[in-house]
């Protein structure tokens, strides 16, 4: 009976450290992610203000 208490107690803490560490990296993660979007739209634009100033030229 303690057996499986303990088995029980042992998963628990099991997810804990799952859900934790998946909440760490999702919060380190999500900032990178917007900044490297953010580097990939403006380099874009600027792809995009280049050729249109090429154009007008």
């Amino acid at each position: 009976m303690q057996g499986l208490t303990w088995q029980a107690n042992k998963n628990t803490h099991t997810d804990t450290i799952i859900f934790l560490s998946l909440f760490y990296l999702y919060f380190i993660h999500t900032p990178f992610i917007i900044h490297s979007y953010y580097i990939y739209l403006s380099h874009a634009l600027l792809t995009i203000q280049k050729k249109r100033h090429n154009i007008l030229n």
